[in-house]
């Protein structure tokens, strides 16, 4: 069976990219199962990297990829998920609330939201209209560092340090919008079970430094380098292991290893991260933004 997926949200780099690799059974990292048969238009009039690519983004989908457009309030008649693209992470609680009649299961991209009342409220929601929902960042899903955790025994990790990019847009706060990367993918090797962090801001970066339940230590380093590529170094008893996730280390782009779990969650209708995580990343982000405010 394939799924007719709607997807709302044409700001967003990601809707043409998720878009191809799709629909086009051509590209080279074609993902099977679905085929998005519905674009919403949708972008915010006071985030310029939102406004400023949205009619590039909806030309593409409409002329080259001949993809209809749809009004919100008809997306769902026939389809049976939806992807969540719109960049505004302020927008996301707005947009699941017109979504979450359809009862279909929804991927939201990163960030769920923006601030945790807004991320538990979408969870309460969604938990109540028994939809399930998937928010994420592609690098979670990264094939070199899942291929490289299925190598370490994560009962023996005592630490992990992640080295993003820092790249700060106004309207998504100052740890949404790039930070949330490397905080995606200190949850993919740690898990849920933070207790506690603080920030460490200098010129050449700003350092999360947090500790979880289990005594794991986590770090989250945010470099001003826009140029940074993603790294990870994880300590274990045994030594330390470090894992480069820049572009050219990948066998399969990011993006395809995330839309591979997207169409698993759209079939199966069971997140990969539960609501538990989904959320504490977003209180993780939230905590930072606070300690980096009271500095």
């Amino acid at each position: 069976m394939t799924l007719n997926i709607g997807m709302i949200g044409t700001d967003s780099s990601h809707t043409v990219a998720f878009a191809r690799i799709i629909n086009d059974p051509q590209h080279p990292f074609h993902v099977t199962g679905g085929k998005v048969t519905k674009v919403v238009r949708y972008c915010s009039s006071d985030f310029e990297l939102s406004y400023s690519r949205e009619e590039r983004f909806s030309s593409t989908l409409s002329n080259e990829l001949q993809i209809p457009f749809a009004e919100l309030a008809e997306i769902g008649e026939d389809c049976d998920a939806f992807l969540l693209e719109a960049a505004d992470g302020r927008k996301h609680l707005e947009l699941l609330k017109a979504l979450l009649p359809w009862g279909k299961p929804i991927f939201i991209d990163k960030p769920l939201a923006i601030g945790v009342n807004e991320a538990k409220e979408m969870i309460q929601l969604a938990e109540q209209a028994g939809v399930p929902i998937m928010s994420s960042s592609a690098l979670r899903y990264s094939s070199v560092l899942q291929e490289q955790l299925r190598q370490i025994d994560r009962t023996q990790i005592t630490k992990v340090s992640v080295t993003c990019p820092l790249m700060i847009v106004p309207t998504q706060s100052r740890y949404y919008w790039y930070g949330i990367h490397g905080v995606e993918i200190l949850y993919a090797v740690l898990g849920k079970g933070c207790k506690e962090l603080k920030v460490q801001s200098g010129e050449a970066s700003d350092i999360i430094s947090s500790q979880w339940e289990n005594g794991m230590i986590g770090e989250v380093i945010c470099t001003h380098d826009t140029a940074q590529h993603f790294k990870v170094v994880v300590h274990t008893a045994a030594g330390e292991k470090e894992i480069s996730l820049s572009d050219e280390a990948h066998e399969v782009p990011y993006y395809a290893s995330l839309v591979e779990n997207i169409m698993t969650f759209f079939k199966n209708k069971q997140s990969p991260i539960s609501n538990e995580e989904m959320l504490e990343v977003i209180w993780f982000i939230n905590q930072a933004e606070q300690s980096f405010q009271a500095l």
